[in-house]
């Protein structure tokens, strides 16, 4: 049998029903959010992405090298293996002497209309860059840029195929490489001999009356090798 109390508190919720009000809660109380007030919970916190931190910039992203008048003291890196003779490296990239190899990191010194002059950071090496502007037909420093750039050049260099590095690294060019490790590995051809690296040859001179012919197929193989 219910108890009286019991029975006291069910005949109380049936008048108030009747009269329209809310019923009293019968369970335990519920406790709001603290801070109060009716605001929408917190969503989920996706823990993930907080473990990733922000996402990093690709190393390889290009960085737009300074102007030359403010390039003094810039540290750039080579884009390719440089070719010099007698401390001069020269806007065609004669295929022979000394080579500044691909990344080696040089330090600007100045760079003046007809040329440019840096060092390598490691030994200290002073060399320049020199152009003729009448034959190449661009600006000393556009030229400059093609072959040294701001950002470190690691990451072109491990994009491509183990055959491809190695091909690099001894600066040469065989049948079967790409496009970019040709460009690494001799640079891009100077001009005006090739105009546009889209061209399905270029051409490199090994001397000032000897040149190299490098064939590409469809593919954007080198299919052949011409000397």
């Amino acid at each position: 049998m219910p108890s009286a109390h019991r029975v006291l508190l069910i005949l109380v919720a049936l008048a108030l029903a009747s009269c329209g009000a809310p019923a009293l809660p019968t369970g335990p109380a519920v406790t709001p959010p603290s801070g109060g007030g009716g605001g929408a919970q917190p969503q989920a916190v996706d823990r993930a992405q907080i473990a990733s931190g922000p996402t990093a910039p690709s190393a390889s992203v290009p960085v737009a090298a300074p102007s030359p008048e403010q390039a003094e003291g810039t540290v750039m890196h080579a884009r390719c293996n440089v070719h010099y003779e007698d401390g001069v490296a020269e806007w065609v990239n004669y295929l022979r002497g000394p080579i500044i190899q691909f990344n080696t990191a040089i330090e600007v010194l100045d760079a003046k209309r007809d040329e440019v002059e840096f060092r390598l950071v490691e030994g200290g090496v002073e060399l320049h860059f020199a152009n003729d502007e009448a034959k190449s037909g661009h600006a000393t420093w556009d030229l400059f840029t093609r072959l040294f750039a701001v950002e470190d050049q690691a990451p072109r260099l491990a994009a491509l195929s183990a055959g491809d590095r190695k091909r690099v690294g001894a600066a040469e060019v065989t049948q079967g490489m790409t496009r970019a490790a040709v460009e690494m590995s001799v640079c891009p051809p100077p001009p005006p001999a090739t105009a546009s690296l889209d061209a399905s040859a270029w051409i490199y001179w090994t001397s000032r009356v000897n040149r190299r012919k490098v064939v590409f197929d469809n593919d954007g193989y080198v299919s052949r090798v011409e000397q």
